[in-house]
C-alpha cells in the first residue's frame, strides 16, 4: 500500500507497529494508533515480516511477506 500523505521520518520507522503509538499529538489526524499493531501481529503470526518505506513529506510505502506454504491447525 502506497500514500502521498505526511510521511515518517526514518527515526520513527521502528515505532510505528507498537500498539497505541501515534507519531502525531497534535489531534490533526484521526486514529487510535492500533491499526498497524494489529496488521503486524497477524503477519508476525503468520511467519511474514512487514515494513515501512518512508521519509518525512514523501508519503509512506508498506510493504509484507508471508511465507508461501503455511501450516494449517485444525
Amino acid at each position: 500500500m502506497k500514500d502521498n500523505g505526511i510521511g515518517i521520518a526514518l527515526k520513527d520507522h521502528h515505532e510505528i507497529f507498537a500498539v497505541f503509538k501515534r507519531l502525531d499529538t497534535t489531534g490533526k489526524y484521526e486514529g487510535t494508533g492500533a491499526g498497524l499493531s494489529i496488521v503486524k501481529s497477524i503477519i508476525d503470526d503468520h511467519g511474514g515480516k512487514i515494513w515501512v518505506v518512508s521519509d518525512t513529506g514523501q508519503g509512506s510505502e508498506f510493504h509484507f511477506s508471508i511465507p508461501k506454504a503455511l501450516e494449517v491447525q485444525a
